[in-house]
């Protein structure tokens, strides 16, 4: 099989180019063709790079809209699809999703699309929530098949009008295993808090501190893992402010999240809204509790009151720390719980079997179209 994909930028490394970068690799490991087409080279291009991953820089393919460079870009992406002549064409994230498609009409090759998230979901703003809502209804007529990461985003698509419960599939996001020297031992104390991040929306890492604050008479320490996407000053100032300079540390963008989960004890994640967050997943897989927002699929993951504590508000995001920074046992009982439903239902070859299947699925019935 040769397979294309699509990914709007190459210079971060988020959920979305994780979550490439392992389906890329594993495809080829099974001996297909893999090619991988995105808009900035950075970290993320140096990482395929070094797996010996094929790929190209589309130059004008920008994450703003911008008619004259989607166009160029548009063209771009038709000339390498007609050089390359994939079985199948792999989309991730928004911008990329819809010049891709209609690329993959102009070549009529078949194409899926993977929506790590829906732009229109709780949290945007209405205006913005109109605009992706039409957008996505529109980037629909072009597409063979639609992936969400989770049930929610399945039921937000088909809710707003987007697309045919025939049409969108839900695979669940999945992550590799790690070796067992990475497992977390929760039960230690005091207990070492861990968010990883990117210090921009739709992430909260305000009400996070701001909740530690009220448990300042507690012991515990607090590390922020992530890039600065233009909010961390602020949270920084809020944290000399609040005078918690000593007992929380920001640890910027690393390359070792598994060794800093492996000597954590509580993980956290607030947000504004999520698809399924691969954070999460890892957390679990580490065998950390999880508090977390109940944003988008979380509640798919983590099990409230069972893997850890999922919340609605202020007032319960201080509760669940409280209990988790007071109770080793619950910690230790919690990651236990977390890490096995990781092994049930999150790893890596699940979704991968069921990704690939799909990939077949569309590819047969374009041929017998």
């Amino acid at each position: 099989m040769n397979v294309l994909i699509l990914i709007t930028r190459g210079d971060t490394i988020g959920g979305a180019q994780m979550h490439v970068k392992d389906i890329a690799k594993k495809l080829q490991e099974d001996g297909h063709e893999v090619t991988v087409l995105f808009g900035s080279e950075g970290v993320f291009s140096k990482l395929l790079a070094e797996l010996g991953i094929h790929y190209y820089v589309i130059d004008n393919l920008v994450r703003q809209i911008n008619v004259v460079q989607d166009l160029k870009a548009l063209k771009s992406i038709v000339n390498k699809i007609k050089s390359i002549q994939p079985d199948i064409i792999a989309i991730h994230s928004s911008k990329t999703g819809i010049i891709g498609r209609i690329a993959a009409k102009i070549t009529a090759t078949p194409v899926i699309f993977t929506a790590h998230g829906w732009a229109f979901t709780e949290g945007v703003t209405p205006k913005k929530r109109t605009l992706y809502r039409w957008i996505e209804k529109f980037g629909m007529f072009f597409s063979d098949r639609i992936i969400t990461v989770s049930n929610y985003d399945k039921q937000l698509a088909l809710k707003n009008g987007v697309g045919s419960d025939t049409k969108i599939i839900t695979i669940q996001n999945g992550i590799n295993d790690i070796n067992k020297s990475f497992f977390s031992s929760p039960v230690k104390s005091p207990p070492k808090i861990i968010m990883v991040a990117r210090f921009q929306n739709p992430k909260d890492h305000i009400s996070l501190i701001k909740a530690l604050h009220k448990l300042k008479d507690l012991e515990w320490n607090l590390q922020l893992v992530g890039e600065d996407g233009g909010l961390q000053q602020s949270v920084k100032d809020l944290v000399t402010e609040l005078k918690m300079n000593e007992r929380i540390e920001f640890l910027g963008n690393r390359s070792d999240v598994d060794e800093l989960l492996s000597h954590s004890h509580i993980f956290v994640l607030t947000s504004f809204w999520e698809g399924l967050p691969l954070s999460v997943l890892e957390a679990m897989r580490a065998g950390l509790p999880v508090i977390a927002s109940n944003v988008g699929g979380v509640n798919e993951a983590v099990i409230h009151g069972e893997t850890g504590f999922i919340v609605n508000d202020f007032e319960s995001l201080v509760k669940s720390l409280e209990e988790l920074i007071r109770s080793s046992v619950r910690r230790e009982e919690m990651g236990r719980l977390g890490r096995k439903r990781y092994v049930r239902f999150f790893t890596f070859d699940r979704m991968y079997d069921s990704t690939y299947d799909l990939y077949e699925e569309v590819i047969a019935h374009h041929h017998k179209g």
